[in-house]
């Protein structure tokens, strides 16, 4: 069943048809060609897309809006700017900066991407860099935010495992600030030096004191969001309405940019990008039901490890399995169908929960700079008025540079594990 299943699945993605119907039509399939009743459907749905680990992701999305309408991300761009100056070259740092400070409050590197993007890839055109790797390197930036806590996947990879989310924020963030650094450094590197611009790019207290001041209203929204789900306090979906109610109330009371009368449109669109997230959940459900009940997990498990023969060599094809899905498919899809079948592997390779978890989210990272699909990358392309073509490869050097970071990740457990295990102890 798993086997007609997957077949079903693929061929209906190759002939164009939405993901969530797709796997929904195959797990239909997969149900009546197995014998089980039909009703089993509709309680599987159901289950799929009421978890409640899950009522986090409409309200971190519905967050990130409201940030943007209340203008607590300008003053997120405005400090990093006047953090790293207005040159050439330091306007691809404050780009990185200021993805990583956005990645911190919105979970989706989707929204890190067009919201980050709307105002520095102008900026970094005006400066004249081309337009193929402004894109590329707001790309590049954008994928952090999936692993930079909080993350929407990590929350869906918890909802499936069973991993603490609070564990698995803990052990994305050294990652995420990994990712930011060496995206910075390939970024300088690639502007040269210029010692006009590097005058430009000379830090000025002036310019960086108010927009800090600017910036403080911003500060407890992750601290309020990541903070009381490390101390225990709160779950992820209460952290992300703490995390909500305050971007609300500073957006009306603090920047005063935010007006009532905006809110029904926030939280209208909000929804609406985690309705389609929470449909692609519930059509999944069947189908991954049906590859459990087939035990596909345990015999795909067995078949990789008696391929690979070592533990370094399934590793190494894990993350080629992972890479390859988070290319083709979107992330939430991913999520869905590989991590029941991979993560059981963990304890073969040799990894912590938490562990598997970051590499996991970060093979699909990295697949969101990755033709065909690329998300990460078309939607920078677009707003750079660059083809895929020509973004893909502007990128390469980015994708490069997050590789080596995956490696560090999947080769040194203390850089996933010492935090938590710190935090957790």
């Amino acid at each position: 069943m798993s086997l007609l299943a997957l077949g079903i699945f693929l061929g209906l993605l190759l002939l164009g048809t939405p993901i969530a119907v797709a796997m929904g039509v195959a797990g239909v399939a997969a149900l009546w060609w197995g014998g089980y009743p039909l009703e089993l459907l509709v309680e599987r749905l159901h289950g799929g897309a009421s978890m409640q680990a899950l009522l986090a992701v409409p309200l971190f999305m519905i967050m990130g809006r409201i940030m943007e309408a209340g203008g607590l991300l300008t003053r997120l761009m405005d400090v990093s700017l006047a953090a790293l100056g207005h040159g050439r070259m330091g306007v691809s740092l404050a780009c990185v900066l200021a993805s990583m400070l956005f990645a911190g409050v919105s979970g989706s590197a989707a929204a890190d991407v067009t919201a980050v993007g709307a105002l520095f890839i102008p900026a970094m055109l005006q400066r004249g860099m081309h337009p193929a790797r402004a894109a590329a390197l707001q790309a590049a930036g954008g994928s952090m935010g999936i692993v930079i806590p909080p993350s929407i996947p990590m929350i869906v990879y918890s909802a499936i495992t069973g991993v603490s989310v609070g564990r698995l924020f803990t052990a994305g963030l050294l990652p995420g600030v990994l990712m930011a650094v060496a995206l910075a450094a390939v970024a300088r590197l690639q502007d040269g030096w210029n010692p006009t611009a590097s005058r430009a790019n000379i830090f000025t207290a002036p310019a960086f004191w108010p927009a800090l001041r600017r910036a403080v209203l911003v500060a407890p929204a992750p601290v309020l969001v990541v903070g009381t789900i490390l101390l225990g306090m709160a779950t992820a979906t209460e952290a992300a309405a703490l995390g909500l109610a305050y971007v609300v109330l500073a957006g009306l009371v603090g920047t005063r940019e935010l007006r009532v009368d905006m809110l029904p449109r926030c939280f209208l669109e909000g929804g609406t990008s985690a309705a389609k997230v929470l449909c692609i959940i519930a059509a999944a459900t069947p189908l991954t039901w049906i590859l459990a009940m087939d035990q596909a997990p345990a015999r795909v498990g067995a078949l990789l490890a008696e391929v690979a023969g070592s533990p370094l060599v399934l590793l190494l094809v894990v993350n080629l399995v992972l890479l390859l899905a988070g290319a083709i498919l979107e992330t939430t899809s991913c999520l869905l169908l590989f991590v029941p079948l991979l993560s059981p592997l963990a304890q073969v390779c040799g990894l912590a929960p938490e562990q598997m978890g970051v590499m996991v989210v970060m093979n699909l990272a990295i697949g969101m700079l990755t033709p065909p699909m690329g998300v990460c990358l078309m939607l920078a392309g677009a707003m750079a008025g660059q083809g895929m073509g020509a973004a893909s490869r502007a990128a390469v050097p980015y994708v490069l540079t997050l590789l080596a970071v995956l490696a560090l990740v999947a080769l040194w457990p203390p850089l996933t594990t010492w935090l938590p295990a710190y935090l957790f102890s």
